[in-house]
């Protein structure tokens, strides 16, 4: 899709402008930081990166979670619109507002203190170059300088693109091959949220069900699924790289599974700004091969609810 496409390529530009506007950002900790998808898990990867913050998906905390008025919170949208986060601005005396379009609801909203923007202008597809931002923004704010991973992304963007249209290439073949029942991304820590976030932008583009989870989580019994699946390893290396390595090999010794390795060198705390952007890649090749049309049939690319459905 030629749209999608020129959403990634702008990736590592917008990149380094988020950077550079962003670069003096402070942003509290210990307080929660709200949002939905990609905003969610954004600031899921910095949690497990060790960051002091609390976060929650906005519509669950703004059911269940926050009965009374707290203090201050960090809200999250890249289109500032989102209902549920929206929502959340009721539930805290101050807020400081995440987001790509200032003037939106979550930009203007009274007790918005401070509006940070996150530099990746309108997205018509998948969140891509917003969500690479988004990082950028809380690892500035949360005391993480990502500014190798930003060079790396520069210097190393069209190798990114090579390996993921051979990537690509074999996912499609083995998925057209055969009945497929199972697609799984699977990476931990940090890349708990990468893993998340590519299983919903893989699926809202491919039309196919993708199942993000940490290593761990797929090895306490969905591996037992994985005849006739893909399975995505995201492997910066860290922690838990022997389980990678260990879970890998028993998919190719005992299934018939597609496996397929993402390998990130980066520092693992930084890895999942590269994880990510590969993955876009991915998703591009993908719906071209698969020859899929628009991104959105059921909704529009902001998902808003209705005052009655509230």
């Amino acid at each position: 899709m030629k749209g999608l496409l020129e959403e990634i390529q702008d990736i590592p530009a917008k990149a380094r402008e988020c950077l550079n506007t962003n670069k003096d950002l402070v942003l509290p900790r210990n307080v929660p930081y709200i949002g939905m998808g990609s905003s969610y898990y954004a600031s899921l990867t910095l949690y497990y990166c060790g960051a002091a913050i609390l976060p929650q998906i906005a519509s669950e905390y703004y059911y269940y979670l926050a009965p009374n008025v707290q203090k201050i919170g960090v809200l999250i949208s890249q289109s500032g619109e989102s209902s549920e986060t929206v929502w959340n601005l009721e539930k805290f005396q101050e807020v400081i507002s995440v987001t790509s379009n200032p003037e939106s609801a979550l930009g203007t909203a009274p007790n918005v203190t401070k509006v940070v923007k996150l530099s990746s202008d309108p997205e018509q597809y998948s969140s891509t170059k917003s969500y690479v931002n988004t990082l950028i923004t809380l690892y500035l704010g949360l005391g993480i300088d990502p500014s190798l991973a930003v060079g790396a992304l520069e210097t190393r963007f069209d190798d990114l693109k090579d390996a993921a249209k051979n990537q690509a290439a074999q996912i499609v073949d083995y998925i057209q091959g055969r009945s497929a029942k199972g697609l799984y991304v699977v990476g931990s820590g940090p890349n708990h949220g990468t893993a998340l976030e590519a299983a919903l932008t893989l699926s809202e583009t491919t039309k196919l069900t993708w199942v993000g989870m940490p290593v761990a989580q797929y090895d306490h019994g969905p591996k037992e699924t994985a005849d006739d699946t893909v399975v995505l390893l995201l492997n910066a290396h860290g922690k838990d790289a022997k389980r990678i390595t260990a879970l890998k090999e028993t998919l190719i010794s005992n299934s018939n599974a597609l496996v397929v390795e993402f390998d990130e060198n980066l520092p693992e705390i930084l890895s999942p700004i590269l994880l990510i952007a590969k993955l876009n890649w991915t998703m591009n090749f993908l719906a071209d091969e698969m020859k899929v049309g628009d991104t959105f049939r059921l909704g529009g690319k902001v998902t808003t609810v209705s005052e009655e459905a509230k």
